[in-house]
């Protein structure tokens, strides 16, 4: 059986869905209506993996001061072959 790490511990502690639910409809650009890939690609959840390992660290955290405040999606590629000509 794997054994689980102490970070790892505090992630989970730190973390969950629920937290993750709260904190996405907190945010300005939450839209509820996102796939899953829009939710998990947004600033949002970028700010909710940097808060989880801050205080996982034990440190303290906030928008402020989140090294993904400035976070954007990545660039989706279109398939060549979606592409009309």
């Amino acid at each position: 059986m794997d054994k689980w790490k102490d970070i790892e511990l505090e992630k989970m502690k730190a973390g969950g869905n629920r937290k993750f639910r709260e904190f996405l409809e907190s945010q300005d650009d939450y839209d509820p209506c996102w796939n899953l890939q829009e939710k998990y690609n947004s600033k949002a959840a970028a700010l909710f993996r940097d808060k989880v390992a801050t205080l996982a660290e034990g440190r303290d955290w906030s928008v402020e001061t989140s090294s993904a405040r400035n976070w954007s999606p990545p660039q989706t590629k279109v398939p060549l072959a979606s592409v009309h000509r």
